[in-house]
């Protein structure tokens, strides 16, 4: 199997999605026309492999919408890109044939979104009931196929006590990868902000058990989006530098100033500090961190942009 490289080019398709989901920082927001994006698409992979990128991820909204996306994919393997990615809410892999087409054109990893490992947790975050078992049933068809998977969980108020769960099932379908990251304070969270946005105090307990549960499972976890001082010493080492990502503006807090990670800490948003106490938040002085070589062995892309087309 290919070995991803660190720079990863995100190819940007625009938000539209066939979930509706509590936590979409893409919420309102129109899509693009076809022609458009077929241009675009070209432009993207002109402009990624020029610069030397060697991984291209195509993202949304949900890129399986794009009746290009084969053609697209059939156009990056034709070029000197070694990792071809889709991140996607899996529903459309539910039809076989449609995911092995991906493949057949030259798809080498698929992120896989799951807010949930049963029906009734996953389907409340997308608001679309069936999503879980068509998703469900993509993730067992990837399984069968020579890709590399990896699953994204968003946080939410609803979901974080579900982490162990959600890790199960991840590898029960044999993924290879787990990103998991709070959901971010904008868009359709940011409206309703008091039922979506977690309290991370009381999310990382949750969190840490999940982390250990990957360990135990040989599931590779990466973490975005939460301070490092709020995780355990060993568990800073699977975080992600996503914060060129990061979609609420982040804030400056005192406590962090002395810290020897802020250059690479995700630090919180101003919104999400209007509405919790930052009081645990404390700094890091130990510069002698363990580090893991995880950034670079999946190509996560995110939680998801604004758009930018």
């Amino acid at each position: 199997m290919v070995e991803v490289e660190k720079k990863s080019f995100a190819i940007e398709l625009g938000p539209l999605c066939n979930n509706h989901c509590v936590f979409c920082v893409q919420a309102g927001q129109g899509g693009s026309a076809q022609k458009r994006l077929d241009q675009k698409v070209l432009a993207d992979l002109d402009r990624a492999e020029a610069t030397g990128f060697k991984t291209v991820t195509f993202v949304g909204g949900e890129p399986t919408m794009h009746e290009g996306l084969i053609e697209w994919i059939r156009l990056a393997r034709a070029r000197s890109f070694e990792c071809i990615s889709v991140q996607s809410n899996g529903r459309r892999l539910a039809l076989k044939n449609y995911a092995e087409g991906l493949i057949k054109a030259g798809l080498t990893h698929v992120e896989v979104s799951l807010q949930g490992h049963h029906a009734a947790l996953h389907d409340y975050h997308t608001q679309l009931a069936g999503s879980f078992r068509e998703t469900a049933k993509g993730l067992l068809n990837l399984r069968a196929l020579d890709v590399h998977v990896g699953v994204s969980t968003v946080i939410t108020r609803s979901n974080f006590r579900d982490l162990e769960g959600i890790v199960a099932m991840c590898a029960h379908v044999q993924a290879a990868a787990w990103h998991v990251a709070p959901s971010e304070p904008i868009g359709a969270a940011l409206d309703d902000f008091q039922r979506i946005v977690p309290n991370l105090n009381m999310t990382v307990p949750y969190l840490s058990r999940a982390v250990a549960r990957c360990m135990d499972d040989s599931l590779m976890p990466y973490i975005s989006g939460v301070p490092l001082c709020l995780l355990e010493p060993r568990y800073r080492a699977f975080t992600l530098d996503l914060n060129k990502v990061m979609a609420a503006k982040r804030a400056a807090i005192d406590s962090c100033i002395e810290c020897v990670e802020r250059q690479r800490c995700s630090g919180l948003s101003t919104e999400y500090l209007a509405h919790f106490a930052s009081s645990r938040l404390s700094p890091i002085d130990d510069n002698d961190l363990e580090r893991k070589s995880n950034e670079g062995s999946f190509p996560f892309a995110g939680i998801g942009k604004l758009e930018t087309l």
